[in-house]
């Protein structure tokens, strides 16, 4: 995970020095984005395993997205093994036309409505393996995200998720 977290920054720094200037500007209508991301605070029992999130959403606004979120996490711990699988839809506001910030940012909140199943394994005995039935929630998120160039974000998230804190690069495909 360390490995992970240190290309993460390493991926960040170099479009943040790239010398390159960005004519990005913030999300707009029918913008889609994909976007992949890894997770920290992970929420397996023992916070372990990496947690890695993929999104897709569309702009139908210059303030409202809406996409499919899909995440996965695995954990190892002496003979267990947790896995921990999310998929949802999720909407978003985005706050470009409610405050002054710099063209290339996006600060954005949304719901997210997902279904969730976490199951638990013995991996040297057949005798004990457990899946719940899954459920499906509501949850809340908060975001910002970057443009480096017309293309390349990085993004930050907190809340509902694989994870508390997700950090990622996103690519927009319609630009």
């Amino acid at each position: 995970m360390k490995k992970a977290i240190v290309l993460l920054f390493v991926f960040t720094a170099v479009f943040c020095l790239n010398p390159t200037e960005s004519n990005a500007q913030a999300f707009q209508n029918g913008d889609i984005n994909l976007g992949a991301g890894i997770g920290i605070g992970s929420r397996l029992v023992g916070n372990g395993g990496l947690p890695l999130a993929f999104h897709a959403e569309k702009g139908f606004t210059d303030a409202i997205s809406a996409g499919l979120y899909l995440a996965f996490a695995s954990y190892n711990y002496s003979y267990w093994k947790y896995t921990y699988f999310i998929i949802g839809a999720r909407g978003a506001y985005h706050f470009a036309g409610l405050i002054d910030i710099p063209d290339a940012l996006d600060l954005y909140a949304g719901l997210m409505l997902f279904y969730q199943n976490v199951s638990i394994k013995v991996r040297q005995d057949t005798f004990f393996n457990a899946s719940s039935p899954g459920s499906v929630s509501l949850g809340a998120y908060a975001g910002a995200r970057y443009y480096f160039t017309d293309k390349i974000a990085g993004f930050a998230e907190l809340g509902t998720g694989i994870a508390w804190l997700q950090l990622g690069a996103t690519f927009n495909l319609s630009r």
